[in-house]
């Protein structure tokens, strides 16, 4: 869809809106009641008429009208009345008629206004355009009805008024609250031109009265209605009004909706980066609030998902700096709010120039977050964007207004914008305490009367403060006695920021503070922190409440498994040996998993060999093998096997480690090594059924893997070249044939 057409449509139907509710209009930067009454100079008046007359800037033009409209220079008038009486320049007349709208808006008085009641009227029964005559009409409701309507009559009595001039009068006589006004409608229902009788029927339907079916009829509506009174009109007005601006917002979100929706696909269809952010800047610029609204949240999800080039930034950049000084609230509370997420781009000038004329409440808040944010970014090394200390020292100036307020949210978001601005040096040692304790003030103030989350937020800022900004050192004075107060609080969320406040300051006194109490705190993130203090610090001093956690909920017990190895690998042998017990016994009890204490005994082996001591060296080394053996880790295995069996001081021992690695051959399966393997031991003795070796071969053979077949084992055995005296291995190995090697198939038997 063609922008300028929808945006054409939209601005109609909102224009046509904004004229049908004008009765009821607000400003969004309320003026005094009364207007000071100054003279412009000859020369200042001079350039503001050229501008009016001259410019090419809608908003600039209507600029030009109200400054000359307050002048109190009788020159002044006659400049807007002149140029109310061109039939020439319709942009300068309309920007009159904006100025006189807008003293309705902001309250204030037109100097000498009944000048100005003849030439608008000539030029609303002049004017073509619709819009135009209601932007003329919307200038004649500075007027009571009755300051003008000797001049309609006269219009509507004249034999030779045009029809543009009788329709152009029902437009306003519509928009006016006024029963006379009503009444005068009415009567042009039974004018002799069908046109103005249909625009008429129309404007008095809009209004909520019956037209009737005859003038005998409306001429009793009429009596009806002066019956009433004028009160009670302006009270059915009202509430009819109410009722059209319902259906009126109705339909203009509906409206907006379509245009939004085209939008959507117009963007969608875009896919280069560039032409993106081509096509934001474009509707970031628009006139109207929704779209720059649109404009805004897609330029936050393109923030969010991509990583901006510069080109693309530099497209975008003005025109969301343009909006942080945009005339619709919610665009600029938009706006500072997408502007804290983007360092790049250089911002927090007019987030400041903005901040100091703002006067919604709300959008200051918001800019001031912003400029927080934009002078945290700007005092980063290597920063894109750098911000003078003289700003960021205005900045520090401006949040004494909120952490003295009595507003929780505003005292925290003015402590943040500190915590920001603290992160870098920059400020004298006067500053620095003067707003630590500020916050730990307004802390101590506002914790016991404000609801949650007040006081772990600002526990959890001092504790940012105290972990990493430049000045730790002066907020741990200040903020340790509120931490250690607040360890013993009963609010989860507030002993945990305590917590962090706590290990910010000092990790190595927190952990032997908090491994005393707080092991089995009620909260787990306050256990987590514990524990990821005593992963980083922890001693053996710490094993004991860690082993506990053991058969805890499965995440929190892995992680103190975790934990428990980081400090082992810490500390000595003689902590593993000390402990090693105690692992067995969790290990027993199914608490503990087999590559947990592969895990644990790795650990051992490590320590026990750059100790140099064998004995506990070996026994480790022993139980590594069983367990890779357990755990199917095979090649680990067959090496922990074959290491045990080298060191086994006895042969018992080395028979048994034999036949363990022979069994891990087997199930390996490296055949070739286990044939190896008992070809070797023949060589040195014979092997009968009584002997380990030949006990693994049993069972192996009796019950092969799945997948496996004796057949494949029994061929290779058969053909080991024995020595003569090895009996027993000769007899073993013809049982085994026999039991277990298939019978030979009669199908394929020869006939002799």
């Amino acid at each position: 869809m063609n922008k300028r057409i929808v945006s054409s449509a939209l601005v109609c139907l909102i224009v046509s809106g904004v004229s049908a509710l004008c009765f009821g209009r607000v400003s969004l930067y309320p003026q005094d009641s009364t207007s000071e009454e100054k003279s412009l100079s000859d020369e200042q008046l001079e350039i503001n008429k050229t501008v009016l007359l001259e410019g090419t800037d809608e908003s600039i033009r209507a600029r030009a009208a109200t400054l000359i409209l307050s002048d109190a220079n009788p020159l002044a008038r006659e400049i807007l009345i002149e140029t109310l009486k061109q039939d020439k320049n319709g942009l300068a007349r309309m920007a009159i008629c904006r100025a006189l709208s807008s003293t309705r808006a902001d309250k204030t008085e037109v100097l000498n206004k009944e000048e100005f009641i003849q030439p608008l009227l000539n030029l609303l029964i002049s004017l073509d355009d619709a819009l135009q005559v209601r932007l003329a009409a919307d200038a004649m409701l500075i007027y009571r009805y009755d300051e003008f309507s000797g001049q309609v009559e006269e219009i509507l009595a004249d034999s030779g008024v045009s029809q543009k001039a009788k329709l152009n009068i029902i437009t306003l006589l519509a928009m006016l609250p006024d029963m006379k006004a009503t009444i005068q409608l009415i009567r042009l229902i039974d004018d002799s031109d069908k046109l103005v009788t249909v625009k008429a029927q129309e404007a008095v339907q809009s209004i909520g009265i019956p037209v009737g079916k005859d003038p005998k009829t409306r001429a009793e509506i009429v009596r009806e209605l002066q019956r009433k009174g004028k009160d009670k009109f302006i009270q059915d007005w009202l509430i009819r009004q109410d009722l059209n601006l319902s259906q009126m917002e109705a339909k203009m979100k509906l409206w907006r909706d379509r245009y939004i929706a085209s939008l959507d696909k117009l963007y969608a269809a875009v896919t280069d980066e560039a032409e993106k952010g081509k096509f934001l800047a474009t509707y970031l610029a628009d006139s109207e609030p929704a779209v720059k609204l649109w404009a805004i949240d897609k330029v936050y999800k393109w923030r969010l998902g991509t990583d901006p080039k510069a080109s693309m930034l530099a497209l975008i950049s003005p025109a969301l700096v343009n909006l942080i000084s945009d005339s619709d609230r919610d665009v600029r509370i938009k706006t500072a709010s997408l502007l804290s997420l983007m360092s790049q781009i250089d911002s927090a000038g007019a987030l400041s120039e903005q901040f100091k004329i703002e006067q919604d409440p709300e959008v200051k808040t918001e800019l001031f977050v912003a400029l927080g944010w934009s002078a945290y970014y700007g005092s980063l090394p290597g920063a894109a964007v750098k911000v003078a200390p003289e700003l960021r020292k205005q900045t520090l100036k401006w949040s004494e207004e909120y952490l003295t307020a009595n507003d929780p949210s505003k005292v925290r978001k003015g402590s943040d914008v500190v915590r920001k601005l603290f992160e870098h040096d920059g400020f004298s040692d006067a500053e620095v305490s003067k707003f630590l304790n500020l916050i730990s003030a307004k802390y101590q103030e506002l914790k016991d009367s404000s609801p949650e989350p007040f006081s772990s937020e600002m526990l959890g800022i001092m504790a940012s403060i105290c972990g990493s900004s430049v000045y730790k050192a002066k907020a741990a004075a200040v903020y340790k006695p509120l931490f250690d107060s607040a360890l013993k609080g009963q609010i989860d969320s507030v002993r945990q920021a305590a917590v962090e406040g706590i290990i910010n300051i000092d990790k190595s006194s927190a952990l032997q503070l908090l491994r005393v109490d707080f092991p089995n705190d009620r909260n787990p993130a306050v256990r987590k922190k514990l524990m990821a203090l005593a992963d980083e610090l922890g001693s053996k001093d710490d094993l004991t409440w860690l082993a506990e956690k053991i058969s805890s909920a499965p995440d929190e017990g892995l992680l103190a498994w975790m934990t428990m190895l980081k400090i082992f690998k810490r500390g000595d042998l003689a902590t593993i040996a000390d402990w090693q017990t105690r692992i067995e016994q969790k290990y027993n009890e199914e608490k503990l998993s087999d590559s947990q204490m592969i895990s644990f005994f790795e650990i051992a082996e490590t320590k026990a060999a750059e100790q140099k001591d064998s004995k506990i060296l070996n026994d480790v080394q022993v139980r590594l093998a069983g367990l890779y053996r357990k755990t199917a880790d095979f090649e680990k295995a067959a090496k922990y096997f074959g290491l045990a069996m080298k060191n086994a001081s006895d042969p018992q021992g080395k028979e048994a480690f034999l036949a363990s690695l022979l069994e891990v051959y087997l199930r390996w399966p490296k055949l070739d090594l286990a044939v190896q393997l008992i070809n070797n031991r023949l060589l040195e003795q014979d092997l009968g059924i009584d002997n380990p070796v030949a006990g693994v071969l049993n069972d192996y053979l009796a019950s092969p893997p799945a997948g496996t077949d004796s057949n494949t084992l029994i061929g290779p055995l058969r053909k080991i070249n024995i020595p003569a005296e090895r009996p027993l291995w000769s007899a073993m190995t013809q049982k085994w044939s026999e039991q277990f090697s298939p019978p030979p198939d009669p199908n394929t038997s020869v006939k002799k």
